[in-house]
């Protein structure tokens, strides 16, 4: 058995001994022999506590961020869990990010085998998520050509992937460049953690064409007018609209009458929209003649001779000259013309100067010259 006393005297079992005053006492151990030993210890004045060690609170990470062991400036650290009782770890803890809150933990120096009270370390996980981005994800080159985007949290950027298919402002407004698709992204901070969401914003195009006859018409014929693109689309208008009794056609048959420009115009499925037009050219029922003034000789069957057209031509003598004057070609007939070729051989393209002297059913003798 071993007894414990602070005066040499008074001895007891129990080794702790309360409410002592602050000073320099000699602890004998001894036991049942008569065999004793003894050493000194000193209880400081409370005024002889150390302070705090020195700490940065709080300490803030974002979710799942790599953390670093806690610091804190001070002789012989202890860390802690909790602000009283526990007992105390001289390796700093190395804090959690994998849940979002705020967890505390705590630190204590020693100094002259006297404790510190502890400093507490705030340890903030910051979760920080971006909402969706909201608004219309397609656009058009012509009609619906922009779109406005935005998100619930104010105070982040935007950017576009490219810029050459759709730019956007700082305000979210996302105008069509080009067609094709651009990712736009939006990206925040809060609590020193970034985010950022994405949606892909497609730019459409409408193509429309118009097709009729290739080559001039006689007054009265029937001609046959379509609109296409590749795109599905309506037609909203046809132009001259005296021409057209039902402007949402695709395909309209009219009675040419007079040369007109006409046009179409047609809207997408994405509500893009765009203009398409055809010269009709049509050669009136008197002795009025239509000279064009380009060809195109490469035997697809449309426009590979230059000649004249009328109603009441019955011969045409033609004579073509190049640009250095040089005849070329010289012929006579109905309903006569140039294919192009000199020698056998296809004349490059450029500019060429023609003589046509154009005998009607009249009897008279038209000569047109190019300038």
């Amino acid at each position: 058995m071993i007894y414990f006393s602070i005066n040499g005297v008074d001895f007891q079992a129990d080794p702790v001994f309360n409410n002592l005053a602050p000073g320099t006492y000699t602890i004998t151990i001894a036991n049942t022999l008569g065999c004793t030993r003894s050493t000194s210890t000193t209880i400081n004045t409370p005024t002889d506590q150390p302070a705090l060690p020195a700490v940065t609170s709080p300490v803030n990470y974002c979710l799942n961020q790599t953390a670093t062991p806690l610091a804190a400036s001070g002789n012989n650290l202890l860390w802690y869990n909790s602000l009283s009782g526990g007992t105390g770890q001289s390796t700093p803890p190395t804090p959690l990010t994998s849940s979002a809150g705020t967890t505390s933990y705590y630190v204590s120096q020693t100094i002259n085998g006297c404790e510190s009270n502890r400093a507490e370390i705030i340890v903030q996980v910051t979760d920080f998520d971006l909402d969706e981005i909201e608004g219309i994800d397609t656009i058009c080159l012509s009609g619906n050509t922009f779109a406005i985007l935005s998100n619930s949290f104010v105070g982040g950027t935007w950017s576009s992937s490219n810029p050459a298919v759709a730019t956007i402002s700082t305000g979210g407004m996302v105008t069509a460049v080009a067609a094709g698709t651009t990712t736009i992204t939006y990206a925040a901070t809060s609590g020193g953690c970034p985010a950022s969401v994405s949606m892909d914003v497609t730019v459409n195009d409408l193509s429309l064409s118009l097709d009729g006859p290739l080559a001039p018409v006689n007054a009265g014929t029937s001609v046959i007018l379509n609109a296409s693109a590749i795109e599905p689309f309506i037609v909203t208008s046809w132009l001259p609209i005296n021409l057209f009794t039902d402007q949402s056609l695709t395909s309209q048959t009219i009675i040419a009458s007079s040369s007109e420009l006409i046009k179409v115009i047609g809207v997408s499925t994405y509500g893009c929209i765009d203009t398409a037009q055809f010269e009709l050219v049509v050669i009136p029922q008197d002795e009025e003649l239509y000279i064009p003034n380009a060809f195109s000789p490469n035997h697809d069957g449309i426009n590979d001779v230059f000649r004249p057209y009328g109603n009441s031509i019955i011969m045409v003598e033609t004579t073509i000259f190049n640009q250095w004057g040089e005849k070329i070609f010289s012929g006579k007939g109905l309903p006569g013309g140039w294919d192009g070729l000199h020698k056998g051989k296809l004349q490059p393209s450029g500019v060429y100067v023609y003589v046509l002297k154009i005998t009607l059913q009249s009897g008279r003798v038209e000569t047109k010259r190019s300038c």
